[in-house]
């Protein structure tokens, strides 16, 4: 059974980009408009090892009006009104505020006008028309007003009548309106995808169309989103002619789907013979952590596929940037050629469909080829597919492409699909369910993300600025893609951690119980008389054992949260499925079947010393039954707490409480009258409490009980552990070490680690136990004091990097450091030196593992070993280790 998260569909607009636009550059007439450095081209240099020269690192840390970030000095100040392109620039910023479904909020002579649009695209691009001179200022039913602001200081007023709107959808993947400008004329203003309006232009009108791609391409590579904007003239006569037919249309009561149809039939009709104006290409920055979270997702063993609608550049270099790609992967590209380039010779007798079927084809066989041709030469290099929208829509139009599609797709790391519509995200998403056979997660921000959403097994909205939706549609909402990590390799691991050791328990106590009764049957030649009074079988799960179990199923955590967030490859334990293997859940039956042998043995093996009391009275069948079931209540609830490693206030009321209940309830119903639990009456405190055979048996029964499990539990922890009792290892490593180095420390520099300035939970010393003791990287140990220490104004702190230096160097002696260092607190060191300290990689745990083993087998000295894992180690204390126990030996070893 799968039970874990092994992909992620994820839109990129608003799910890993903020979703903030601003209006960075744009290309009109042929003339590229717009300097400064993008956050993806700021990526490459950084990849490189290299940095931004301090002019463009100051130009891209600023930004000149939230929406509006474009820097020209021809544009500037109205100086394009001098530009001998002036009417084409003029017309561009036109589109720009005209173009648009946008409500205005706010007094246009106040100053203080918000725009509120459909998407935050429509309003950069009214806000950067109204940075250039073209203000847009108040809308009507039927007509729009405009202000054209002049060098001279002056302005004039236009009012446009607003005649028609051709709403943009995913499937037309444009927008258009028809206005009546003051002189008179009919427009018809467009914006949209490049291909889709590079297809409908004028072929009889030679423009920049050729400049203009290639702007287009270098604004893409920049990871800029572009569209591109046209405009045509409209014959009065023949608007008239198609105005009554679309109005007909809208009018007519008809099937919902054909009027779609007819509508979409008469755009085309008029969307047709534009002229290109130019292009404009907007930056929506990454959100804070993305990077990270996906690099975390990887090493998790989870595949992403990006679903988004840009341009394959832009998805390219916003993948590069948020590392779902990187430079050593193999990259196969599937896109189809443009059709343009096709005439009847090129198709053969063949229709379109199918020759672009066979080019994508082809490029998939490419791409398995390579694929197939890494894995025999063994080459470690991952793979990823990049794939537009086209393509998509052919592969699933064909069974036997899709299946070579999703075949490749499944063995490489990342896909990214270009140019896709939601119903494409929605089938991707089905393809990789159901055919696939993975459990997948979806996420996304907006409404055209919904069906995506539900097709998924689980689904995650972001609560953003496209609305609720989303979150509506979803399982879970949260703020920003970064808590994806949280709610995946924290809360995940944690749950399925939890739920697969409830229900092993569950099978654990109830086959302790059961077992019991089957072997005093056994010994009584199966009478049928039970050793249990009624009571005992009807709440031994409602009672005596449920609340342990209940607190654990809810509460438990086998690592802290900070330590799966450092350590993502625990999250492969529930991909590989370690904590509930048929192995596993045998040895709880086996265990449970065990104890209850041994707890009935040894209560009638003593009992059978003591057969008679000092009063004369025999023991009967219930002072042996109620003596064996207080043994087996104390050894299912003592199982939990010899298992579990996370103890809470609320773990020791539910475990210590469940055995101080069946106490209770023993001299509860003792005292009821005697018709009500004749078997029970004064039976504890006449019978039991009274006689030390009492006390014995059950002391013996519990702890013998228990001793084949520990002693197990003690072996396989020490000698075969998980990954997860590795880093429980490190935990209490850490939590031991820094307590002793408290009361070390604090009694050598007579600090008083209550007083201002200084942590109580052992503030800074982590830091210098790292460096004096030898036991552990100073990097490992203030990690592990981030969740208790608290923040302090960083004026008052001193550079922990710089003492960090001065040590390392050997310019100033440790015990100064030690000094100097106990003013500031841990948060401050971990901030300094994990931000210097290399990334820990989920292979360093395999590294390690082979490391303690060379030690064991002795092929590799204990100085080989220490010079290879941390030169900040002194030789003096990892002898001084080597004396201690091969336990505290691993425990070292693995805390890196």
């Amino acid at each position: 059974m799968k039970n874990w998260v092994s992909t992620i569909l994820s839109d990129k607009t608003g799910t890993l980009t903020r979703n903030e636009m601003e209006f960075f550059k744009c290309s009109i007439a042929g003339v590229s408009y717009g300097t400064g450095v993008t956050e993806v081209q700021k990526a490459v240099p950084e990849r490189a090892g290299k940095k931004l020269s301090s002019k463009e690192e100051e130009i891209f840390c600023s930004t000149l009006q939230k929406g509006f970030n474009l820097r020209d000095h021809r544009l500037e100040n109205l100086r394009w009104q001098e530009d001998q392109r002036r009417y084409m620039i003029q017309r561009f910023l036109e589109i720009l505020a005209l173009c648009h479904t946008v409500v205005v909020e706010g007094e246009p002579n106040g100053g203080d006008i918000k725009y509120v649009g459909e998407s935050p695209d429509e309003a950069a691009f009214v806000l950067a028309a109204k940075q250039l001179g073209v203000f847009f200022y108040r809308r009507s039913v039927t007509s729009l007003f405009i202000r054209f602001y002049q060098l001279n200081g002056g302005h004039d007023d236009g009012i446009y009548e607003l005649l028609n709107t051709i709403d943009f959808s995913s499937t037309r993947k444009r927008m258009s309106v028809i206005v009546r400008d003051p002189s008179g004329q009919i427009l018809l203003l467009c914006k949209g995808a490049d291909n889709v309006i590079f297809e409908r232009l004028c072929p009889e009108v030679e423009d920049w169309r050729d400049t203009t791609l290639k702007h287009m391409k270098e604004y893409g590579e920049a990871g800029l989103r572009t569209l591109a904007l046209a405009y045509s003239i409209l014959d009065e006569e023949s608007y008239l002619e198609w105005q009554n037919r679309w109005i007909n249309a809208k009018q007519s009561i008809m099937n919902s789907d054909k009027q779609n149809q007819i509508l979409e039939v008469l755009a085309e009709e008029i969307e047709k013979n534009l002229i290109l104006v130019g292009a404009t290409a907007i930056e929506d920055k990454l959100q804070a952590g993305v990077p990270q979270t996906i690099h975390n997702l990887a090493n998790a063993g989870i595949k992403i596929w990006v679903l988004t609608g840009d341009k394959m550049e832009t998805a390219i270099n916003i993948g590069y940037a948020c590392n779902i790609l990187q430079h050593n992967m193999s990259k196969h590209i599937i896109r189809l050629e443009d059709n343009s380039t096709l005439n009847a010779e090129t198709l053969g007798g063949k229709s379109l469909n199918e020759v672009f079927a066979s080019f994508v084809s082809e490029q998939i066989k490419a791409g398995q080829g390579a694929l197939d041709a890494a894995i025999v030469h063994k080459e470690e290099n991952s793979h990823a597919i990049i794939i537009d929208g086209m393509s998509l829509g052919l592969v699933f139009l064909d069974n036997d492409l899709k299946q070579m599609f999703l075949t490749l797709a499944l063995q490489c790391d990342s896909v990214i699909c270009c140019r896709v519509s939601p119903k494409q995200k929605a089938l991707v998403t089905e393809l990789v369910r159901h055919d696939g056979h993975k459990i997948c997660l979806a996420i996304g921000d907006g409404a055209n993300d919904v069906g995506m959403i539900q097709k998924a097994n689980i689904g995650v909205g972001i609560s953003g600025v496209e609305g609720q939706q989303a979150s509506m549609a979803a399982d879970f909402s949260i703020a920003q893609f970064r808590f994806l990590e949280q709610l995946l390799l924290v809360h995940g691991g944690w749950c399925y951690n939890r739920i697969s050791f409830m229900v092993k328990y569950f099978f654990y106590k109830n086959f302790v119980f059961g077992f019991s009764i089957f072997f005093c049957n056994a010994l009584t030649m199966f009478s049928g008389q039970s050793a249990f009074q009624d009571w005992f079988l009807s709440l031994y799960n409602v009672l005596f054992t449920a609340l342990p179990v209940g607190v654990v199923a809810v509460l438990d955590q086998d690592v802290k949260s900070i330590n799966r967030l450092r350590f993502p490859a625990l999250y492969m334990q529930g991909q590989r499925n370690q904590c509930f293997t048929a192995w596993k859940v045998t040895l709880w039956l086996v265990n449970g079947i065990i104890q209850a042998l041994l707890c009935v043995s040894v209560v009638f093996l003593g009992y059978s010393k003591y057969t008679d009391r000092e009063n004369g009275q025999m023991v009967d069948i219930y002072t042996v039954g109620t003596t064996m079931f207080t043994s087996i209540v104390l050894i299912v609830n003592l199982q939990m707490a010899i298992t579990i490693q996370y103890w809470t206030w609320i773990h020791h009321v539910a475990i210590w409480g469940e055995c101080f209940i069946w106490f209770m309830f023993l001299l509860l119903s003792g005292e009821l009258p005697h018709g009500k639990m004749i078997e029970l009456h004064k039976l504890f405190i006449s019978v039991l409490a009274p006689t030390c055979s009492f006390y014995i048996i059950v002391i013996m029964g519990t702890v013998i009980a228990l001793l084949p499990s520990f002693a197990a539990m003690s072996v396989f922890r020490n000698f075969f552990p998980e990954d997860y009792q590795i880093i429980q290892e490190i935990e209490r490593n850490d939590q031991r070490h820094v307590s002793a180095c408290t009361k070390k420390t604090s009694s050598e520099l007579g600090l008083e680690l209550t007083q201002p300035g200084i942590n109580g939970s052992a503030a800074s010393l982590g830091f210098k136990y790292a460096h004096s003791s030898g036991i552990f990287d100073s990097r490992h140990a203030i990690e592990s004091e981030v969740e208790s220490s608290r923040e302090f104004d960083s004026k008052e702190l001193i550079d922990a990097r710089q003492l960090y230096g001065s040590y390392k160097s050997g310019s100033m002696p440790i015990e100064n450091i030690q000094i100097r260092h106990g003013i500031f607190d841990s948060r401050h060191a971990i901030e300094s030196e994990v931000e210097s300290s290399r990334e820990f990689d989920s292979k360093d745990l395999t590294d390690t593992r082979q490391l303690y083993g060379s030690h064991k087998s002795r092929s590799t000295p204990i100085e080989n070993i220490h010079r290879r894992h941390d030169d900040s180690l002194s030789i003096a204390s990892f002898r001084m280790i080597k004396t201690r126990s091969s336990s505290l030996c691993r425990r070292i070893f693995f805390s890196r």
